[in-house]
């Protein structure tokens, strides 16, 4: 419980879910670390999502209009616009911002974001594991990193199947075809 408080008040605060899954997967086992890391930060990006959405807005606004992630100002992502946010390279705790003031609902960026972050997170906390064993990755844990980039895979073809895309960046390949 404690590591879920932790974890929660790191993500809360800027620190990156990755750095948070890598340090509780040296210090238990994968799926705990997993579980810990992502549960805190969805609470914590809830949190950070509903004080920025609520409190700071225009303050957000103003300084997201010269970052990389004002494309997000313009549009109102829903759930697999996240997800496919949340591969983009940008930092967490900018994205989680830019996300509170646009129109995205709760709910569409705690779903997206958990889907979005199922590959990485479960990387992360394997790879962390196995060097604090200092052992190469046994057959299951290479098994599970194949499945995780699977996942992400899938996710990408569907949403180009779905003609979704980006926000704010060129159309997709089949809004294109279709046009």
């Amino acid at each position: 419980m404690s590591a879920l408080l932790l974890a929660t008040f790191l993500n809360a605060v800027g620190i990156p879910r990755l750095w948070i899954a890598a340090t509780l997967g040296l210090i238990c086992s994968p799926v705990a670390a997993f579980t810990w890391a992502t549960l805190g930060g969805l609470i914590g990006n809830a949190l950070l999502f509903i004080a920025a959405r609520h409190l700071l807005a225009d303050c957000i606004r103003r300084r997201l209009a010269r970052s990389r992630a004002a494309f997000l100002l313009r549009t109102s992502p829903g759930f697999l616009e996240t997800v496919l946010i949340r591969q983009l390279p940008l930092p967490g705790l900018l994205t989680t911002l830019a996300l509170a003031v646009s129109k995205t609902r709760l709910s569409a960026m705690l779903l997206g974001s958990f889907v979005g972050w199922l590959p990485s997170t479960w990387i992360v906390t394997m790879l962390s594991r196995s060097a604090a064993q200092a052992q190469i990755p046994g057959p299951w844990i290479a098994a599970s990193m194949a499945g995780a980039c699977l996942l992400l895979i899938l996710l990408k073809r569907a949403a180009r199947r779905h003609g979704v895309g980006i926000p704010g960046t060129p159309q997709t390949h089949r809004a294109r075809r279709d046009a």
